[in-house]
């Protein structure tokens, strides 16, 4: 009888300790020079002296990315000249001794290390997931639930992320996919950050989105930190479509569990005089009935317009409406006013997991932000629709900053991002706001502004 493999995860978690350890692996030299404080994995791997991507290594004592391991290049001068001996290569994930040129095994710390800068998964691992873990700095935080970095004031990036890291299907394909069968550079540093962001094993509990931003700012100029509308259903909306063109595997997987199909009954609406005191009347014009079908990866709903005379500065007077109100416009039975006629809107196909975003801004406007639909969206942790039941995964909500005035000119609010996510595991809510994690009650979700949620649909018990 064969023995189960065990994931590299599980070998961290049942290593043995120092005193057993010991008797079993020979002692290596300048192991007490590792400064793990001072490792950060999340940075483009770079030499930081030739700026070379190529075969470039990690000096465990100090941190840096420096090129090469051979006589005469920049890590093996930098271990004479500084004196640090414990180089890590970024894809080998081989621990060398320099000047000496030997590899270092069989050691636990490097075994973690090596975890940290690629991690690696089973679908056992995924089955426990997530749980309670400590960096190494012993600072306890929960796995799938780590705060990402600002960079470049980019939060509608973030909150994407960790959207897409608590859709099951996605999760699983990125947490479980090999990094060397991804061909795409961009959805290989999206495929490691996910990786990241599930591991049990960080050195610190958060991390930074950079290296992904970074080759974002090279495919999608308009994605990155010099873009002026920071909205997340732009991103998301491009990102979906970006990793269909680019991933066929992941097509597969997006097509299954996000995208649904609506059914648009249409009528042109008509006018024509009458001898009455009205003059003129309208009428629908039914031979120009027309029945189309239309696929949507997030649904949008508009909400109610506000009162010119409302400034939502009274928290009593800003407008409240329940979300199966909104909801109400895809039941099939609402007729809806367009330039065209009149829709009626139906759902036909429910994905497994239902986004719903909410109009609040008119970009092309003046100050779009600041002059949003404030309007407040109240709703419930589970949703009906039809004989389905749908039950909230994640929330996205705008905390908008107040900037002062720039010299006689009025300047627009800055667009934060937050997003609040499920633990349905532990019956917990988290509210995820840079690298900042805290407990929220889901009670009191709806009195953010929410923008786009996401629902799975509960599968029926047999």
């Amino acid at each position: 009888m064969k023995k189960r493999a065990h994931s590299l995860s599980q070998n961290l978690d049942d290593a043995p300790s120092k005193k057993n350890s010991s008797k079993r692996t020979p002692v290596q030299p300048y192991l007490e020079t590792v400064d793990v404080k001072k490792l950060d994995f999340d940075l483009e791997k770079i030499c930081s002296v030739t700026l070379s991507p190529l075969n470039v290594y990690c000096c465990l004592v100090c941190g840096r990315y420096l090129q090469g391991r051979g006589e005469k290049t920049v890590a093996f001068l930098h271990s004479i000249q500084e004196d640090h001996h414990i180089f890590i290569n970024f894809v080998t994930l081989k621990t060398y001794l320099l000047p000496e040129d030997r590899e270092v095994q069989g050691v636990q710390l490097l075994e973690t290390i090596k975890f940290a800068i690629s991690p690696k998964y089973t679908q056992e691992d995924l089955s426990m997931f997530p749980r309670k873990c400590f960096d190494k700095s012993n600072t306890p935080y929960v796995n799938g639930y780590i705060g990402l970095n600002d960079v470049g004031e980019n939060t509608q990036l973030s909150v994407v992320i960790q959207m897409i890291a608590h859709m099951t299907p996605l999760r699983d394909f990125f947490l479980l996919e090999p990094q060397a069968e991804i061909g795409d550079e961009l959805i290989k540093r999206l495929a490691l950050l996910m990786k990241k962001l599930w591991s049990p094993h960080l050195l610190k509990a958060h991390l930074s989105p950079y290296e992904l931003n970074q080759q974002l700012s090279r495919v999608n100029k308009s994605a990155g930190s010099n873009s002026k509308v920071k909205d997340p259903k732009i991103f998301m909306l491009w990102l979906v479509n970006y990793m269909i063109a680019n991933a066929h595997p992941l097509k597969n997987v997006l097509a299954r569990n996000m995208r649904g199909e609506v059914e648009i009954h249409s009528i042109v609406v008509r006018e024509q005089r009458t001898a009455g005191e009205k003059g003129l009347e309208f009428f629908e014009d039914e031979t120009t009935e027309t029945i189309t079908h239309s696929k949507f990866w997030i649904l949008s709903l508009d909400l109610p317009p506000v009162s010119l005379f409302n400034d939502g500065s009274n928290t009593n007077s800003i407008p409240q409406v329940t979300l199966e109100s909104l909801l109400a416009k895809f039941s099939g039975c609402k007729k809806t006013p367009t330039r065209e006629g009149l829709k009626q809107y139906k759902i036909v196909k429910f994905p497994r997991f239902l986004a719903i975003h909410f109009d609040r801004f008119k970009w092309e406007a003046a100050m779009p932000i600041r002059n949003r639909n404030k309007t407040l969206v109240k709703f419930a942790d589970t949703l009906q629709l039809e004989n389905k039941s749908y039950k909230l995964v994640t929330n996205i909500t705008l905390h908008p900053v107040r900037h002062n005035r720039s010299g006689d000119e009025d300047v627009d609010d800055e667009a934060r991002w937050k997003i609040q996510v499920s633990d349905p595991k532990n019956a917990e809510w988290f509210e995820i706001d840079g690298k900042s994690v805290a407990p929220k009650e889901k009670e009191l979700l709806f009195l953010d502004e929410t923008y786009i949620q996401v629902w799975e649909l509960e599968q029926k018990k047999s």
